[in-house]
């Protein structure tokens, strides 16, 4: 009995240890009047060994990427300027200086050179 539990307690103790993943798939779009370009992307973040993995793919632009990064909240949703959260100022490996191109990264949330808090 007494073997039986304590499988059951590893057990348990090593399913509680598993990450919960938040995955965002997006579609992009010109903010600006006048201005081109379309793609994809999805980002998805694991909580437990806090990584952040990107893919974009991206074509059309009316004018050349010259940073990529994402902003943070702001205290009242809309209202406001956010910060630069990730990427500062350029997420690490994006392709810049042109209207098209692909990104895939897994970038860690803990490091300070990619992640501000």
């Amino acid at each position: 009995m007494k073997r039986i539990l304590l499988s059951a307690l590893l057990v348990s103790s090593l399913v509680s240890a598993q990450a919960a993943t938040y995955q965002y798939d997006f579609i992009f779009a010109p903010e600006a009047v006048g201005a081109t370009g379309s793609g994809t992307g999805s980002a998805i973040y694991n909580d437990v060994t806090h990584s952040f993995q990107m893919t974009a793919n991206f074509t059309g632009l009316s004018g050349n990427v010259t940073q990529t990064h994402f902003h943070g909240a702001t205290s009242t949703p809309g209202v406001g300027t956010a910060g630069i959260m990730v990427g500062n100022t350029s997420l690490p490996g994006f392709p810049l200086g042109g209207t098209s191109g692909n990104y895939s990264q897994t970038i860690s949330l803990s490091d300070s050179s990619v992640y501000n808090t």
